[in-house]
């Protein structure tokens, strides 16, 4: 296995909860194919490591990738557009080590959730930055139905090819 493969696969374990289908752009193809391997729920789209080239809608993604991509300010804009609320942006950068400057530009962006943490466990070289879009809605309840509903369609479990199922369990009384 190579080292940009190890990389990789340190943000698998970051990938959101998702719908049928989890919508992943990853930022210059290079992380899709490995994730895909760990997750064959993922439906990818390759993005030009260029923001200003991207052509995506509002609110569409429910993770981005980039591997060995800075985070500038243009950057953390675009994709935290793109992002459907509680979706994730997941950066690996090979050659960095973890800074407060990274968590602060992550904020300055508007994500939440943030973690910015050596990418693997046997080298200090290497960095995994993640953030999250705000949910729109304190109500957890209605965030759960809001991702629920995107399966609407699928009337039967053998149709259903996505990794998780929302269950939704009430206790009488409610304690």
């Amino acid at each position: 296995m190579s080292h940009t493969t190890d990389f990789i696969l340190a943000m698998a374990k970051h990938l959101p909860p998702s719908s049928a289908a989890l919508s992943l752009l990853d930022v210059a193809g290079v992380s899709a194919p490995v994730l895909s391997q760990q997750r064959p729920d993922i439906a990818a789209r390759t993005m030009p490591m260029n923001s200003r080239d991207w052509s995506v809608p509002a609110n569409s993604a429910d993770a981005i990738t980039a591997y060995n991509r800075q985070l500038d300010a243009e950057f953390l804009a675009v994709a935290l557009d793109a992002l459907r609320p509680g979706g994730r942006l997941i950066v690996v950068r090979p050659d960095g080590t973890a800074q407060g400057s990274m968590v602060r530009a992550l904020e300055a962006a508007g994500y939440t959730r943030i973690l910015v943490e050596p990418a693997l466990d046997d080298t200090p070289q290497g960095v995994l930055m993640r953030g999250e879009k705000p949910h729109q809605v304190a109500d957890t309840l209605e965030r759960i139905q809001s991702v629920a509903g995107q399966d609407a369609a699928i009337d039967s479990l053998e149709a259903f090819r996505g990794r998780y199922v929302h269950l939704l369990i009430r206790q009488s009384p409610n304690k």
